[in-house]
C-alpha cells in the first residue's frame, strides 16, 4: 500500500471514529481530506490534466473532485439515491435554497431531485450540482463563520455526512481495481 492509500485509509478511519462519537464536524473534515486525496489518485491514474496546471500541480482540490464526479456519475447517482432519506432533510431549508448565502437556484437540481422530480431529465446538471454543493459546504466550514454548535449547520453536516462517506467508499473501490 503506497503512502497516498495509507493517508486515505487513515483519514477515513478518523472520520468513522468521529462520526461514531457524534463529532460530526470532525467526521466531515476527515472524510473530506480522505476523499480529496482519493480524487487526486483517481485523476492521476486516469491521465486527467487540468488546463493551465501541468500535471495537476497547483490545481485546486475542487478540480479533482469535479473530475471524479464527472468520471463516476453512475456511482454518484447511486450514492445520492442511497442517501435520500438523510439528504431529503435539506429540501426545505432556507426557503427552498439548500444553503444560505448562495445565489438563487444555485443548487436547484439537487433540490428538484430531493423533491422527487425525474433525475434522468437533468442527470448531468444534478451530478455537477452535487459536486459543487459538497465543495460549498466544505468552503463554508473552512472559511466561513465557525459556530460549531449551530443547530442548522449541524443538521446540514449530519444530512450530508453519509453521502460523503459513501462517495469516499465508492472512490476507494475504484482505486483498488
Amino acid at each position: 500500500m503506497d503512502t497516498r492509500h495509507k493517508i486515505i485509509d487513515s483519514w477515513r478511519q478518523k472520520g468513522l471514529n468521529a462520526q461514531e462519537n457524534e463529532e460530526y464536524f470532525d467526521a466531515f473534515i476527515s472524510y473530506w481530506i480522505s476523499f480529496v486525496v482519493s480524487c487526486k489518485v483517481y485523476c492521476e491514474n486516469n491521465g486527467v490534466r487540468f488546463q493551465n496546471h501541468e500535471d495537476g500541480i497547483n490545481a485546486p482540490d475542487s478540480s479533482y473532485i469535479i473530475e471524479w464526479f464527472r468520471g463516476n456519475s453512475g456511482s454518484v447517482i447511486t450514492c445520492f439515491e442511497d442517501n435520500l432519506p438523510t439528504l431529503s432533510l435539506l429540501k426545505d431549508r432556507n426557503h427552498g435554497e439548500i444553503l444560505a448565502q448562495t445565489y438563487p437556484g444555485q443548487f436547484q437540481y439537487v433540490t428538484r431531485a430531493l423533491r422527487g422530480e425525474n433525475k434522468s431529465n437533468f442527470r448531468v446538471k444534478l451530478i455537477e450540482n452535487l459536486a459543487y454543493l459538497l465543495i460549498k459546504i466544505r468552503n463554508n466550514l473552512f472559511h466561513g463563520v465557525k459556530i460549531y454548535d449551530d443547530q442548522e449547520d449541524l443538521q446540514l453536516i449530519q444530512s450530508v455526512l453519509p453521502f460523503l462517506r459513501d462517495l469516499l467508499d465508492s472512490s476507494n473501490s475504484f482505486l483498488l481495481q
